[in-house]
């Protein structure tokens, strides 16, 4: 019974698409070819072959074949009646629920006027500064980055949310407010698993880090971030060699190991910079021999030894022997911004490792899938071309008895050999290809072998985003975006430091020594010394000016670093997403192509064993059917790669 809902399940999935369920309507009046379908419906042949694909796989539409073309027609009258069902129920389902919906939409316009209303007395108006963005603006002026776009739909600000200097702002402080309080109230009520609190979390913030990356400032928004890792889910289901492949990369791959220990090398720099707020608390012992008059008279009256015959004979006094215990304390009280400069500049710096890890990650994660996908074509490729030979050999065995025979020329059985040494060629060629990828994917994953990878067909990747969604959560979501933002935090850290670096500074120091009596050693006579030290520095060779400059300068080119890669994600997100469509599109044209040349070299296989056709003619289509074959292959690896690299610039950040 379970295995029959199931199956029912899976044939309903056709009335969950609304192109599905006019394939269907379309199919009611009888059998048509795909390019007749997508036609009338509109639709790009790859988009309906998946569909078509989906369809023929649950057994709900039957195909034929007329030579080249393909029609599908309904396996079951009963679907037919199904389709108009679902669309009986609907139309009176609409009609039930017209009223309610207009009545839901009227009381969702007074609320908001009335929101409006109730706050229009409660409005900031904020003028933009150079160098704000929205998500500074809402920090400075809410308290919470993170409802930007509440200010940019308040002031009805479309994508990509550009603001310039002098522009006037208007801040609806207390409807934002209630908001944010009503959300927090709403998460701190609910309980979440460990699934759910990463998902509301924001994009940009790592888990099991000391150190939370800032939420990325967007710049265009205008959607949300996908919530699925994988952008194909046939990747995820069908293969889990792949993904344990990435697991493991994530554990022991040198470019991962590498940044980690530049994670762990920046929090090393925090605690140093935090070490500077402690004192300097140190011992010493100081042994001192001099006959200098003013030497020898401290060490004499430190020593509790000064009599009026010593004093009388302090102008030819002989060598004075003084031991001498020092215990003392120094701290720096004051200096007005540099020390928390340094700390705010060692986080910043922190940060950016950790964002860079991410973005490694990410890195990783497409080279190993990469490698991985040309390792299985490498791995089709051997098993392609050892069928070519095998074919090769076939004809040559065909030519053979012709010329036995006496119907054709020597050639053409030489034709034939050249053909077979060619290909055997190709053949030791390809398996050298792929020993040498999967020795590539080795050196990526940082291991010693790679077992479990096992020839297999690619299929065809389920790929249902569009340009907006892809680029927006590009913009959205990637690692290197909060590099970017970073290194500017860092870069205003260390101007600070350089102002403070010319600033008067305040230190404190206190010291106790002990002496002991007649030039022995002990504890005897004892001094305590406190001191408040002012450092007003009045020229330093314009050194605090030259950071100043400095920094200032490397601030500039940390915020023309963000928008270069800014716009280097746009062009690769709409780059690879163009180049996904454009693989599969290859891939339908390859598969056909394919077909073709098969029926090509059975018809040419026919007339050459009956004599009426030329060894030259058999040959090319063997080329062709060849070539046809790598084609189609190299379609379907190429957008598979493509997939991972849409998921590389737009998907989440890979947590393993």
């Amino acid at each position: 019974m379970k295995d029959l809902f199931s199956t029912q399940a899976k044939i309903c999935r056709i009335f969950t698409h609304p192109d599905r369920l006019r394939i269907v309507k379309t199919l009611c009046n009888g059998e048509k070819s795909v390019l007749a379908i997508a036609r009338k419906l509109n639709l790009t042949q790859p988009k309906l072959s998946q569909h078509l694909a989906l369809m023929r796989r649950l057994g709900v539409v039957a195909t034929r074949r007329d030579h080249t073309t393909i029609y599908y027609s309904l396996s079951d009258p009963l679907i037919s009646k199904a389709c108009k069902l679902v669309g009986q129920i609907t139309a009176r389902i609409s009609k039930q629920t017209k009223k309610t919906l207009h009545a839901v939409i009227l009381l969702l316009t007074f609320s908001l006027l009335n929101l409006n209303s109730a706050n229009a007395q409660e409005i900031r108006i904020h003028e933009v500064k150079q160098g704000e963005t929205l998500f500074s603006i809402s920090k400075s002026e809410l308290g919470n980055g993170n409802v930007w776009t509440e200010i940019a739909r308040f002031n009805d600000l479309e994508a990509p949310y550009k603001i310039v200097q002098g522009m006037q702002l208007k801040i609806p402080v207390a409807a934002i407010a209630g908001k944010t309080q009503q959300e927090e109230k709403t998460i701190s009520d609910s309980k979440f698993d460990t699934a759910t609190m990463i998902a509301i979390e924001p994009p940009g913030y790592t888990h099991n880090d000391s150190i939370a990356t800032k939420p990325i400032v967007p710049r265009t928004a205008a959607l949300p971030v996908p919530e699925e890792i994988w952008l194909s889910k046939e990747k995820t289901d069908n293969d889990p060699v792949l993904l344990n492949l990435i697991s493991y990369a994530m554990n022991s791959s040198p470019a991962i190991l590498r940044a980690k220990a530049s994670v762990n090398a920046g929090r090393a720099g925090i605690d140093a910079a935090k070490s500077s707020y402690m004192p300097t608390i140190g011992l010493s012992e100081r042994y001192m021999v001099s006959d200098d008059p003013p030497s020898a008279f401290m060490s004499i009256l430190q020593q509790g030894r000064l009599t009026p015959q010593v004093q009388a004979s302090m102008n030819n006094t002989e060598a004075v022997e003084d031991w001498a215990t020092r215990l003392y304390a120094k701290a720096l009280l004051l200096d007005f911004g540099q020390r928390s400069g340094q700390v705010s500049a060692a986080v910043a710096e922190t940060k950016r490792r950790q964002s860079m890890l991410s973005a490694i990650k990410r890195d990783v994660a497409f080279n190993v899938a990469d490698a991985y996908y040309r390792s299985l074509e490498a791995d089709a490729a051997v098993q392609l071309w050892s069928e070519t030979v095998r074919l090769f050999e076939t004809h040559r065995s065909i030519a053979k008895a012709h010329y036995e025979a006496g119907t054709v020329l020597l050639s053409d059985l030489l034709s034939v050999e050249v053909g077979l040494a060619d290909a055997r060629a190709n053949y030791v060629r390809a398996k050298n290809d792929a020993a040498i990828v999967k020795l590539e994917l080795k050196s990526i994953i940082g291991i010693n072998s790679v077992s479990g990878l096992e020839p297999k067909r690619l299929g065809i990747p389920l790929y249902q985003k569009n340009e907006e969604e892809v680029l927006n959560a590009a913009l959205n979501s990637h690692p290197l975006i909060v590099a970017a933002l970073n290194a500017e935090e860092f870069s205003q850290a260390m101007e600070r430091v350089a102002v403070g670096s010319s600033l008067p500074t305040v230190a404190g120091e206190v010291f106790g020594e002990w002496h002991g009596e007649d030039e022995g050693v002990g504890f005897d006579r004892r001094s305590v010394t406190a001191a408040v030290i002012l450092d007003v520095p009045i020229f330093d060779g314009w050194r605090a000016r030259a950071k100043r400059k400095e920094a200032r300068a490397q601030r500039n080119e940390a915020v023309e670093a963000r928008r270069e890669v800014v716009s280097q994600l746009e062009l690769a997100a709409v780059s690879l997403h163009r180049r996904t469509l454009e693989a599969l599109e290859r891939i339908e044209i390859a598969d056909k192509a394919v077909e073709a040349a098969r029926e090509s070299l059975s018809i040419i296989e026919n007339r050459y064993s009956a004599g009426l056709a030329k060894i030259d003619e058999l040959l090319q289509v063997e080329r062709n059917l060849t070539e046809s074959r790598l084609n189609a292959l190299s379609a379907r690896t190429h957008a598979w790669i493509s997939v991972a690299g849409v998921e590389r610039v737009a998907g989440k950040e890979v947590e393993r």
